[in-house]
């Protein structure tokens, strides 16, 4: 498998676009800005050219696409010609590192779940699974940890929400 990152400049639909005619990949992770029709890649550049939109969502056929970005399932991710798309249809959270606790941590432990699953062989529902029961388990370890971790019941709340918000659209038995 070859990965090859989009960053900073680069998180651009033109580059990915020409990434997709060298060499397309599998799997296409985004984590950034989105909205209900679009992922926006590189800001402020994004609000102008953005990554992939509802108009260029042929830049995601045949690929599994996961994004963790606000509202990218509810209008990009149905319509996406990919063979599988993961995206949330509300708004989602980030998380912050506090003296008692780096949530932050946590919240990055829950989005690797589901490409390194995929990675593993895992289909994508199998990986969504796992994500669920990934924060799961961290809203579970906050709500132990109420009175005594600064930030753990709003970051609870947060990731309740990332988590009930998560969709999978396309082919749940879609493997690398």
């Amino acid at each position: 498998m070859e990965v090859f990152q989009l960053d900073v400049w680069k998180c651009a639909s033109p580059l990915l676009a020409l990434q997709n005619m060298i060499n397309k990949p599998d799997l296409l992770v985004y984590l950034g800005h989105g909205a209900n029709d679009r992922l926006y890649g590189q800001l402020p550049g994004g609000l102008i050219v953005p990554l992939v939109e509802v108009l260029t969502k042929e830049l995601l056929r045949d690929t599994i696409t996961v994004t963790y970005a606000c509202e990218s399932g509810r209008e990009l991710g149905p319509q996406a010609p990919s063979r599988a798309y993961f995206g949330s249809i509300e708004p989602y959270y980030v998380a912050l590192t506090y003296p008692d606790h780096d949530f932050m941590s946590d919240f990055f432990e829950t989005w690797k779940t589901i490409p390194q699953a995929l990675v593993e062989g895992k289909t994508a529902g199998e990986a969504l699974s796992l994500y669920v029961s990934k924060c799961t388990e961290y809203i579970n370890l906050y709500g132990q940890h109420l009175n005594d971790w600064q930030g753990a019941e709003e970051f609870q709340r947060f990731l309740t929400q990332n988590r009930d918000s998560f969709r999978l659209f396309g082919d749940a038995g879609a493997k690398l």
